[in-house]
């Protein structure tokens, strides 16, 4: 049996099993626990507007980028045969969503 043959064979089983987004999740986790720990202490302000940087303000343009590529990449004519039954489940969610986000900012107000 060869070594490497079984090791790209074991590549291929983890990449068809597990999505490359989950393996980055956990790798920027340990990374920002990894800051936590080592710069936490003696550079904390410095570390938290970092964390800050990328948590706010990055985000709300990698998160407007992937909804932007989603929308753009979907055609018109795939949404056509679909039916209405998609779009009420998804109406529907976005009202019980909006009408729980309603509720509980009403009741912190």
């Amino acid at each position: 049996c060869d070594p490497q043959a079984a090791t790209i064979s074991g590549l291929n089983t983890f990449q068809k099993f597990v999505p490359p987004f989950l393996v980055a999740f956990v790798g920027m986790s340990c990374l920002r626990s990894t800051g936590d720990l080592v710069l936490g202490k003696d550079y904390y302000d410095l570390f938290q507007q970092t964390m800050n940087l990328v948590g706010n303000d990055c985000s709300k343009y990698a998160l407007g980028t992937a909804m932007a590529g989603v929308g753009l990449s979907t055609s018109v004519s795939s949404l056509q045969g679909v039916g209405w039954k998609p779009f009420a489940v998804g109406a529907a969610g976005a009202l019980t969503v909006g009408g729980a986000g309603f509720a509980v900012a009403s009741m912190i107000a």
